[in-house]
């Protein structure tokens, strides 16, 4: 246990950087979030401070049980910045992964094709490590396909946010899925100097998440 004084999400943030290898876990009101309802403010700050992994888990999904941890990937090695952490929180919670990657409306099936082989590469890697995984590739607009999994699964995606209080910033997909997720939200920052404008995903799809 540990106590300090200030306020609460500038010190969590700087806890959890002092740590190696911790995870934030807070529990959102989705009330009074910065930019519109979503998470408590306390938990929006940690979330746009935090350099650690942060695992939102909204107040009514408080005791429900999960049954899988749904991994959004886009391609990018910017995306795949969630799978050490979503991998660690499957393994404690005991979660098979579903590797999720979302094509545009219509995409045409060598799209489909491509990333259901982009997606199989990286679930034979963790299922040799002992880890789950089964892959998933639907159609639709990326935050709402995220968002629309049921309170019995935990969601994990990468965010290019950047730190300070001066630069509050998430991707927009990755917001809109905090926002509006009926269960728990897994966070991955990625350092802002390892992204540089979009990203085209090895499937052919550019995303944003």
């Amino acid at each position: 246990m540990l106590a300090v004084r200030g306020y609460p999400a500038t010190q969590i943030a700087r806890t959890a950087a002092r740590r190696a290898g911790t995870l934030v876990v807070m529990a959102t009101r989705g009330l009074t979030g910065l930019r519109r309802a979503g998470p408590g403010s306390t938990a929006d700050r940690v979330l746009h401070l935090s350099r650690a992994p942060v695992l939102l888990v909204p107040s009514a999904s408080v005791g429900q049980r999960q049954e899988r941890l749904v991994v959004g990937l886009d391609g990018s090695a910017r995306a795949e910045a969630v799978l050490a952490p979503a991998a660690d929180v499957a393994r404690g919670l005991g979660l098979p992964l579903v590797l999720l990657h979302v094509l545009p409306p219509a995409a045409p099936e060598r799209s489909r094709q491509a990333a259901e082989t982009y997606l199989r590469e990286i679930g034979d890697r963790l299922t040799a490590e002992g880890l789950p995984a089964t892959v998933a590739v639907r159609e639709g607009d990326p935050a709402e396909v995220l968002a629309a999994e049921d309170g019995r699964a935990v969601v994990a995606l990468a965010s290019h946010g950047r730190t300070g209080l001066s630069r509050l910033l998430l991707g927009s997909v990755t917001e809109r899925v905090v926002d509006r997720a009926a269960g728990p939200v897994l966070v991955a920052r990625v350092p802002v100097a390892r992204r540089r404008g979009q990203t085209r995903s090895r499937s052919g799809a550019t995303r944003s998440l």
